[in-house]
Formats: structure tokens, sequence, C-alpha cells
């Protein structure tokens, strides 16, 4: 028996089948089966163009399939959008639900992942988070006791159009639990992390970080819809928990032991620690003073993204 399908909308076939896969676009290609139903065996190869995958565009994805009893085999995967590339592997056992998968990611362009600016911010032209990642993830196992490894590596990352150097780091899943590790490069700052999460419930996680000469400007621009014409960097602690399926919930909170804000021939420096903490959408800064040439300012205030910071 041989499937065809030539320019077929994924959506419709999803319907049929009563399936609901994160995946769509307009489908070309063929399988070829022959057997029993107990022991089928089939070939072919897929194309889908003009498709989304969990709501991101691409181009195109192509692949080599091929079913042997009960285990689907995935080859020469390849998934296109401009010049990011994403190729590899993978099967999945239907009868045991083992899966064994083998990607690797080049050039991928960060801003992709994120939505266009709103009209209303600060430049229509920028984005929120710009870069190139290049990524390599193996991993196997059941949905119940994954085993997987990823390293990565993101070059060139821009913050609302402000250069914010780069990060490569790595992540483990052993069963329930995910350890990642990384560190920031390229941009004159020292910044190291660590995190575990598990994988019950919500996924809890818990991160945490030390940072040193770390560039707030690009971060401080990106909350403030680019009001903001100094540059700030400063050296502390950082650390977030929340439920990695629900990033709305998140809670971050920082310890800054010195800042240093400057602008033209000027500069101030803090004179106590600076306690930050941000959740709900809200970044809340503790009260401080801020000393500089013929300056002794106390400063404290909040501000919500996207709107305009309240300071006092």
């Amino acid at each position: 028996a041989t499937v065809r399908a030539d320019r077929t909308p994924l959506a419709g076939l999803k319907a049929a089948l009563g399936i609901t896969y994160p995946l769509d676009g307009v489908a070309t290609g063929q399988l070829k089966f022959e057997g029993s139903p107990a022991s089928l065996d089939g070939a072919g190869d897929i194309a889908i163009e003009q498709g989304k995958l969990a709501g991101h565009d691409f181009d195109r994805l192509t692949a080599n399939l091929r079913l042997t009893e009960s285990v689907w085999s995935v080859q020469n995967l390849r998934l296109v959008k401009g010049k990011s590339q994403i190729s590899g592997q993978g099967s999945y056992d239907l009868s045991t639900r083992a899966f064994k998968v083998s990607l690797h990611g080049a050039d991928i362009d960060l801003a992709n992942l994120y939505p266009a600016p709103k009209t209303n911010s600060h430049s229509s032209a920028e984005k929120p988070v710009d870069g190139r990642a290049e990524i390599d993830l193996d991993g196997s196992g059941t949905p119940e006791n994954v085993t997987l490894h990823a390293q990565w590596n993101v070059q060139d990352v821009r913050i609302a159009g402000t250069p914010a150097g780069g990060l490569r780091g790595q992540l483990n899943w052993q069963g329930q639990e995910l350890e990642a590790t990384g560190e920031s490069f390229g941009n004159g700052e020292t910044l190291h992390f660590s995190g575990k999460a598990r994988t019950d419930g919500d996924w809890p996680a818990e991160f945490s970080g030390e940072f040193s000469d770390f560039q707030f400007t690009p971060w401080i621009r990106l909350l403030m819809n680019g009001k903001f014409e100094s540059s700030a960097k400063g050296s502390g602690t950082v650390k977030a928990s929340g439920p990695l399926l629900e990033p709305k919930k998140w809670a971050v909170e920082s310890r800054i032991a010195n800042v240093v804000v400057a602008s033209t021939d000027l500069s101030w420096t803090n004179a106590q620690p600076i306690d930050l903490r941000f959740a709900g959408g809200q970044l809340s800064i503790s009260r401080f003073r801020l000393q500089g040439p013929s300056t002794d300012l106390e400063v404290e205030g909040s501000v919500r993204i996207g709107e305009e910071a309240s300071l006092a």
C-alpha cells in the first residue's frame, strides 16, 4: 500500500486522524507499506512547507521515514528558516515508548523565537533579543525515564539593540532530574550560573549565579523601553526560582555589592549593597544611596515591563 500527499494541509489530516500535534503546514511525500498489521514495514519521505512548529514559523522541513514493526525512524531530518538550520535523526517505538534523538542546530536566529516588538515600543526596528545560537543534543529513554545531554553556544547577543556578549553552557537530564550550568563571554564581564529542576508537577526549578562587571545597560533599556542613555555595570549574586512550565510565576532576586553608573564624563557608585527583586512582571529596587561628583542621592523604585519607571 502507498500513501501519498501532494501539498496537503496537515490541519485536515490531523482532524481526520483525531490527533493534536503542534505541527502545521503543507505536506508533500509518500509512504510505502508492506506486510501484515502485526508486522508492518514501510519507508518514504516527506517535505513540509509554510510550516509552524509549536507556534514558530519555518520555511521547510524534510525527512526520510521508515517503519519497522512498531518502530518509527526519522533520518536526514532538516528544518530550515532563513539561515537557521536544525538537522538530525531519531526513532520512537510505539509499543515500548522508547525513543532516541540526535539534533544539531546551526546559526539559529534568536529573534525568531520572540514576537516582534509592539508598535509603541522605543523602536519598532529593535528586537527584544537577537543573536546566533548553535546547539547539540543527544537523548534516549522513555518519557518517564529520560537521559539527555545538550550543549549550546549563543553569540552576538543583542538586548533591545544593545550588544550583550554571548552565553554558553550545558544541560543534563537524567530521570526526573535536570541540571544546567553556563557562563557568559565576550563582553568584558563574568557570569557563572547553575541550576536544578524536577520534571514532576509544574517542573519546579532553582537557579543561582554570581557576576562581576556585568553590563546592566542592555537589560535596563529593555525594561524601560529604551529610555536609559547612561551605562551601568556591577558585581553581585542572583538567584531565581519558579515552575519551568509557567515562566510568568518566576521570581528573581539579586544583591549587587557594587555598581557604577556612568554618563559622559561623570560616574556614580552605590554606598551600600542594592537588593533587587523581579516577580509578576515588576522589578523592585530597595532603597540605596548613589554617590558621585557633588551628588548624594537616595533612590528607591520599581518598574513594570512596558511601563514608565517609578522612582522615589
